[in-house]
C-alpha cells in the first residue's frame, strides 16, 4: 500500500519552464546581439511585447519573419525554440535549438537545452553525448552532473550513473538523496555490502541526525529487507525521543509493508496518544488508518473520542469524528458538527455541513434557526448570503432575496476558487430578473455568470433562449446554444432552444431538424416544445401538422397561454 519511492532528481523536473528555466536570461542576451537594422530590431521588440502579453501566436509570426531575413542570430532561434517548448511541441523546438547550437557552439545554455530536447525527442544517445561534452567544458556546473547521473540511471547505464553520483558527492558532500541513489544502484548491481556501506557512511557523518538513520531504514525497506529496516528503527525510540512522531510513522510503514498489521497498529496508537505529536499529524494518521482496509478494523470510536478529549477546543477534532460517525450512518455525527460550531462559530464549513444535514432530513425549523445563527457569526460568507437569499425567497420576500444574492455574488467573486459558485449565483439572479420582466438586469447577470464560468451550460441555454425571445443578437444566441448541444446533444430543453433560435432567424428547415430530434427524445410530452414545433411546422408550410401539435400542447398544458388557446382553436399562427 504505502510503497516507498526513492526518487532523487526526477527527470521530469528537467523539463519544466520555458527554455528549461533560462528564458529570462536570454531576453537580455538577444537584445545585445540584435543587428543595427532598425526594421529587424523592431520585429524582435514587437514579438517580445506580444509574448509578454500572452499573445504567443503573434509573437511567433514576428520571430519567424525575423529569421527569414536574418539567419545568423542563435539567440533568436533559441527564443523560437522556447516558445515551442511552452506549447509542448518538442520536435519543432529541437529543430530551432539545433540551429541555435550551430550558430553558438560554445554557448552553455543553448547546448544544455539541446541535450535535454534530444532526450525528450527519443534521441537519448545523442543527448547524452552533448551532456557529456558539456560537463567536460563546464565542470563547475554540479547540477548537470546530478542530471547526467539521473539520465544514465534512466537508460540503464548504472556504472556510469554511479560514477557521476560519486563525482557529484565529491563536490557537494554527503547527502541523503545522493546516498539513497547510490545505495539503489549498488543494490541493483548486486553489490549489497557496498550499498550498505554507503548508508552507514551517511549515518557516520552525524550520528545525532535521526533522518540519516531513517534514510538507512528506508533503503532496506525499499529492497524489501524489512528485518534490517526494523533493526535500524527500533533503537531510535530511545535514542531520539523528540522525533517520536516520524520514528513511529516509519516503523508503522515497515510493519504494514511486511504484513505485520498488529505491530503497525501499535505504532499508530503510540503516535495518537503521544503528547509531543501535533494534532495535524494525528489527524492525518487517523484518517489514513480508518481509510485503509488492513487497518480500519483496529480503529473506531474510542480513537476519535480520545482525540476530542486531547483537543477539546479544536473544532477540527469534532469534525473528523462527525465525518467518521456519519460515514457509518451514526446520527450522533450531527451532534459533533454542532459542537464544532460551538467551539468555533467562525467555522463556515461546519455551519454549512449542519445546514446541509437539516435540509436533507427536512428539518425546516432547525434549518432556519441554524442559518440565522450561522449568518450572524459569518455575515461576510458568500455561501451563507446565498442561503439567506434562498430562505427569503421561500418566505416570499423577492426583494430581500435578490439583495442577499447580489451580496453573495460580490463576496464569492473575490476568490478565484469560488468562480463556479459565483457563476451559479449570477445565473439565479438572471433568472429572477427574467421573471420580474427586467430584461436588461437579466442580461447583465448572465454576462457576469459567463465571465466566471464560460461553460455554464444552464446559463448559456437560458441566455440564448431569452435573447431569441427578445429578438436580440441571434448569432450570439446561436453560438451559446450550440455549446450546450455539444455538451448534451440529447437534452430536449437545449435542443428546443437551439431550434427556436433558428426559427427566429427564419431558418425553418434547420429549426425543424433540431426540434424533431427533441420530439423523438421525449419532447412529445412537453407542451412548450409541442407549441414551438407547431410554429415551426406552420412556417414550413405544414399547417395541418402545426394545428395538431398546438392542440396536443393545449391538452397537456396546465396553464396554457392565450396565444396557444387561439392557435389551437383557429389553426392559425397568431401572436
Amino acid at each position: 500500500m504505502l510503497k516507498r519511492l526513492l526518487s532523487i532528481f526526477l527527470l521530469s523536473s528537467l523539463f519544466t519552464g520555458a527554455a528549461y528555466g533560462v528564458e529570462d536570461i536570454y531576453v537580455t542576451d538577444t537584445l545585445k546581439t540584435l543587428p543595427g537594422d532598425m526594421e529587424l530590431r523592431s520585429l524582435y521588440l514587437q514579438a517580445l511585447c506580444f509574448k509578454k502579453k500572452g499573445r504567443a501566436d503573434s509573437a511567433m509570426i514576428l520571430l519567424n519573419k525575423y529569421v527569414e531575413r536574418d539567419t545568423t542570430n542563435g539567440a533568436v532561434y533559441m527564443d523560437i525554440a522556447n516558445m515551442y517548448i511552452s506549447a509542448g511541441n518538442y520536435r519543432e523546438s529541437l529543430v530551432n535549438m539545433q540551429k541555435a547550437a550551430q550558430l553558438e557552439p560554445n554557448n552553455y545554455w543553448i547546448l544544455r537545452s539541446e541535450a535535454l530536447l534530444l532526450i525528450q525527442n527519443g534521441k537519448t544517445d545523442e543527448g547524452l553525448t552533448v551532456y557529456e561534452n558539456l560537463i567536460k567544458t563546464h565542470p563547475d556546473k554540479v547540477e548537470d552532473i546530478a542530471s547526467l547521473a539521473t539520465l544514465y540511471t534512466r537508460v540503464g547505464r548504472k556504472r556510469e550513473a554511479l560514477a557521476m553520483w560519486n563525482r557529484y558527492e565529491q563536490q557537494v558532500g554527503l547527502t541523503e538523496q545522493v546516498s539513497m541513489s547510490k545505495f539503489d544502484l549498488l543494490y541493483q548491481l548486486g553489490e549489497k555490502k557496498r550499498a550498505e556501506a554507503v548508508v552507514d557512511s551517511l549515518v557516520a557523518t552525524d550520528p545525532t541526525t535521526p533522518s540519516y538513520y531513517i534514510a538507512k531504514a528506508n533503503a532496506y525497506a525499499y529492497r524489501n529487507d524489512y528485518k534490517k529496516a526494523e533493526k535500524v528503527l527500533l533503537p531510535l525510540r530511545k535514542k531520539f525521543p523528540d522525533s517520536k512522531s516520524i520514528i513511529e510513522q516509519e516503523l508503522s510503514l515497515v510493519y504494514l509493508e511486511s504484513g505485520q498489521s498488529k505491530k503497525a497498529v501499535a505504532c499508530i496508537k503510540n503516535m495518537l496518544g503521544a503528547a509531543d505529536v501535533t494534532f495535524e499529524v494525528k489527524r492525518s494518521v487517523l484518517i489514513s488508518a480508518v481509510s485503509d482496509s488492513a487497518l480500519s478494523p483496529y480503529f473506531g470510536n474510542s480513537d476519535f473520542e480520545s482525540l476530542v478529549k486531547q483537543y477539546p477546543k479544536n473544532d477540527q477534532a469534532y469534525l473528523i469524528y462527525s465525518d467518521f460517525l456519519l460515514a457509518n450512518k451514526d446520527k450522533r455525527g450531527v451532534d459533533y458538527v454542532r459542537k464544532a460550531t460551538e467551539v468555533n462559530p467562525k467555522n463556515e464549513l461546519a455551519w454549512i455541513a449542519l445546514l446541509t444535514y437539516y435540509e436533507n432530513v427536512g428539518e425546516d425549523k432547525l434549518y432556519r434557526e441554524t442559518l440565522d445563527k450561522a449568518y450572524a457569526e459569518n455575515p461576510e460568507s458568500g455561501q451563507l448570503q446565498f442561503y439567506m437569499g434562498t430562505a427569503s425567497m421561500a418566505a416570499g420576500n423577492r426583494e430581500k432575496a435578490l439583495s442577499y444574492w447580489k451580496k453573495s455574488a460580490r463576496s464569492l467573486s473575490k476568490e478565484k476558487s469560488q468562480n463556479m459558485r459565483t457563476s451559479v449565483v449570477y445565473s439565479v439572479i438572471g433568472n429572477m430578473c427574467i421573471e420580474d420582466k427586467d430584461t436588461i438586469g437579466a442580461f447583465v447577470a448572465f454576462d457576469s455568470a459567463l465571465v466566471y464560468n464560460s461553460n455554464n451550460i444552464e446559463v448559456l441555454n437560458n441566455y440564448a433562449y431569452f435573447l431569441s425571445e427578445a429578438g436580440k443578437d441571434l448569432e450570439r444566441a446561436e453560438r451559446m446554444s450550440g455549446k450546450t448541444i455539444a455538451v448534451a446533444p440529447k437534452n430536449i430543453t437545449f435542443l428546443d432552444t437551439y431550434a427556436w433560435i433558428f426559427y427566429k432567424m427564419g431558418k425553418f428547415s434547420t429549426a425543424r431538424l433540431y426540434m424533431e430530434q427533441a420530439i423523438m427524445l421525449g419532447g412529445d410530452k412537453e407542451p412548450d416544445l409541442l407549441d414551438h414545433y407547431g410554429d415551426i411546422l406552420y412556417e414550413s408550410g405544414e399547417k395541418e401538422g402545426a394545428w395538431e401539435n398546438w392542440k396536443k400542447a393545449l391538452n397537456l398544458s396546465s396553464k396554457p397561454s392565450e396565444t396557444l388557446k387561439r392557435k389551437a382553436e383557429t389553426g392559425k399562427l397568431t401572436e
